[in-house]
């Protein structure tokens, strides 16, 4: 291109911008100049991700000092969990060997070698025969095996609370580079099964984890299924093998077996029904904890409730607005069948101003959305003031305000790992945050309107999301990029997707529509199971039990359903009356009993 073609583009854009002339302020380059410019600029700059880290400010001394001191951690910590969190040493070591070598501190990557050398010797022989032998850049480059770690992932199952606790560890004790190679090189896969019956993987019969990758790297990033590998022999996840998050973890069939025994299409859960009597008209949203303790409300006048079903809140404030009803069910032979005749919801207790709550107030708006953190000590909360707030249950104060869409944000969610929640907008995206930072760690594009609802993937590396544009996208969070689409075949019959949410088992993705369709799709395939008018009007709230064998839905129309989204002859298992009270949120606790919320 020469410099004459290049002023031209040059000028044309800046027509197509409004410009009718050349601003006086404007410093024109010709092409040459320009690339120049550019080369700087783009070896000068980094990218901002909520993994990276800036190495140089650590010193030689520090990785040795901080490996230790989580070594040490580890060692004396309680068996349940040293057992899990010991597996996160060996990785840990090598990347900061293999870091101090790339700086070129050859000297100190060797103490620290030969500091741990006889750690791992019996277990890692093969692997420390060929890292020693590692003395520049070059050897990282020419050796796999440090290739293996740089460009792939090494995998290791733990407890989600194992997890936390180390995690949690790295943070209190500012050792951020290890927790940024804890995020970028180490694939964590969750596991809540007891540790005493979980097979954990035996390190002695992994020594060699050179042995082979899950897959080649691949350009593109898709989700499509990869074969059955031995994971005697496979340590490592590269970037394409983090997309395939839907292969069912590999559990003893000893353990599977009277899970699997006692789960029948007929077997129902109880169902508890909370609901808030003159209130329909000031709240937008509803959200109650696992454990069935507290119900968070957000209102219309910005303000936000947390209300006390057991009377253990401090600073107790009764309710002065209204009276509340709950309304449980306990008898299976009470749910309505396809042959079976309506039936009410019964046994009513009415509890008159009698349930203390805690008021909060911060927002400029009404309040969209609530969500409970993991050990419901904190919740989040979003508004049409374009803010999500980070709230502290016992302190009843606002710890941040995280500020970044530019309209009002509709929903909110916390991840499984509890540091990370995405918040979808008015504005067309969705946006990855942490609690750590008050400003976006990635930005969701693709939607061609509002984003009305999200959720976390069960591993946390995937959000799913549900729009105005009647499409629900999955997004990778590594690259932001949109890996799955979904939108019925008759596109204009679906309206706005309303709820959304994943299976525990990663495997399938449940939609529900204004309409009242409900979708079920397999996400590794890309393609709906099934789609059913499931209600006549607007489906509020969707949600999986802990098994992903029942589907429960809440709705406008007064009625809550539970699904079978593994037999589509048998579809609907039975649904439940609220009489006339609109339903806004349903939520398995810990006991496997379904809780809904309504008003009126």
């Amino acid at each position: 291109m020469s410099n004459e073609t290049f002023q031209k583009v040059v000028n044309n854009y800046l027509l197509s911008r409004g410009y009718e002339s050349i601003p006086q302020n404007f410093t024109s380059y010709n092409l040459e100049e320009y690339l120049t410019l550019l080369r700087i600029d783009q070896e000068t700059t980094t990218v901002e991700s909520p993994f990276s880290y800036n190495f140089a400010e650590i010193s030689p001394a520090s990785y040795t000092e901080s490996y230790q001191s989580t070594k040490e951690w580890v060692l004396t910590a309680k068996k349940r969990f040293r057992k899990e969190m010991i597996l996160f040493l060996y990785p840990l070591w090598v990347h900061c060997y293999l870091e101090l070598i790339h700086r070129g501190y050859i000297k100190e990557a060797k103490k620290i070698f030969d500091m741990e050398k006889d750690y791992y010797m019996d277990t890692y022989k093969e692997d420390l025969q060929q890292l020693e032998k590692i003395n520049s850049l070059e050897d990282i480059q020419k050796t796999e095996l440090a290739q293996n770690f740089v460009n792939g992932k090494y995998q290791v199952r733990v407890s989600n609370l194992s997890f936390q606790i180390f995690n949690n560890f790295l943070l209190e004790s500012d050792y951020m580079f290890l927790t940024n190679f804890l995020n970028q090189f180490i694939d964590v896969r969750h596991t809540d099964i007891n540790n005493d019956e979980l097979e954990l993987f035996d390190s002695k019969k992994k020594s060699n984890s050179n042995k082979k990758l899950l897959n080649q790297k691949s350009e593109t990033n898709t989700l499509d299924d990869v074969d059955d590998v031995d994971d005697e022999n496979s340590f490592f996840l590269t970037s394409q093998e983090e997309t395939d998050i839907f292969t069912e973890e590999k559990i003893p069939e000893k353990i599977l077996e009277p899970i699997d025994s006692s789960i029948e299409n007929t077997s129902l859960p109880s169902i508890s029904f909370y609901t808030f009597f003159q209130h329909q008209s000031e709240i937008n949203t509803f959200n109650i904890t696992s454990d069935s303790k507290y119900i968070l409300s957000g209102f219309g006048d910005s303000s936000v409730r947390l209300w006390d079903l057991f009377g253990e809140l401090e600073n107790q404030s009764q309710s002065k607005g209204g009276e509340k009803e709950i309304i449980k069910t306990k008898k299976k032979n009470d749910i309505k069948n396809k042959n079976d005749k309506e039936f009410q919801i019964h046994n009513k207790v009415k509890i008159e101003n009698k349930h203390p709550y805690k008021c909060f107030y911060g927002h400029r708006g009404p309040v969209y959305s609530c969500c409970f953190s993991q050990d419901n000590k904190y919740f989040l909360t979003s508004s049409i003031d374009s803010t999500v707030r980070l709230w502290n249950s016992n302190k009843k104060e606002c710890e941040m305000v995280f500020v970044g869409h530019n309209y009002p944000v509709w929903d909110v969610k916390f991840s499984r790992v509890g540091y990370y929640f995405v918040s979808g907008s008015f504005d067309h995206t969705a946006r990855l945050w942490s609690t750590f930072r008050n400003y976006p760690l990635r930005v969701f594009v693709g939607h061609f309107s509002d984003v009305d609802c999200v959720d976390f993937h069960p591993n946390c590396n995937y959000v799913a999301t549900g729009s105005s544009d009647k499409t629900a996208r999955i997004f990778d969070i590594q690259t932001s990029r949109s890996v799955r689409i979904f939108f019925h075949e008759e596109f204009k019959k679906h309206g706005t997707i309303s709820a959304i949410n994943f299976s525990p088992n990663g495997k399938l993705l449940a939609t529900g529509t204004q309409t009242g369709w409900l979708s079920v799709w397999d996400i590794g395939q890309g393609k709906a199971i099934t789609q059913t008018q499931a209600h006549t009007k607007s489906i509020t709230s969707l949600e999986f039990d802990k098994t992903s064998s029942m589907i429960a839905s809440g709705s406008l129309e007064s009625k809550i359903k539970i699904w079978n989204p593994n037999n589509t002859e048998n579809l609907c298992l039975g649904e439940f009356q609220t009489n006339g009270i609109p339903t806004y949120k349903v939520k398995w606790n810990n006991k496997g009993i379904l809780c809904g919320i309504g008003a009126v």
